[in-house]
């Protein structure tokens, strides 16, 4: 899905990828938009990882937010085709992705809320 994208991927695309049977894509997933929601999922928990690491690093003195950014810029690099089904406009259509997005965007601002929390913190502990 991450190479063609949502519109260009088929069942059979990804069983082959995944080197697993129809039988067994059905046995874990509905149909097409399903998997891509999972997908989608996974891909926000990766972003979410590195946020929460990024987050949870021990701060020097000049800690901050923007040491967040390079590290989910990596993640994204080196995870191409799950940065494309992030980015993917073809998911406004599957359901569940708009509400998955709702709780990836809350989920990331409560991570860097709470991080600049702790910048204020540290800088001024009073």
């Amino acid at each position: 899905m991450g190479e063609r994208g949502y519109a260009g991927t088929t069942v059979s695309n990804v069983t082959q990828a995944a080197a697993v049977s129809k039988a067994t894509f059905y046995r874990n997933f509905d149909g097409l938009p399903s998997c891509m929601l999972a997908t989608y999922r996974l891909a926000t928990e990766g972003v979410l990882d590195v946020i929460g690491l990024s987050c949870r690093r021990p701060p020097g003195p000049e800690a901050g937010l923007a040491e967040i950014l390079p590290g989910v810029l990596a993640f994204l690099q080196a995870e191409g085709a799950l940065a494309r089904v992030l980015s993917d406009p073809a998911l406004d259509d599957v359901p569940g992705v708009s509400v998955a997005r709702a709780e990836f965007t809350a989920r990331c601002c409560s991570l860097l809320i709470s991080a600049r929390d702790v910048e204020k913190v540290i800088r001024d502990p009073r």
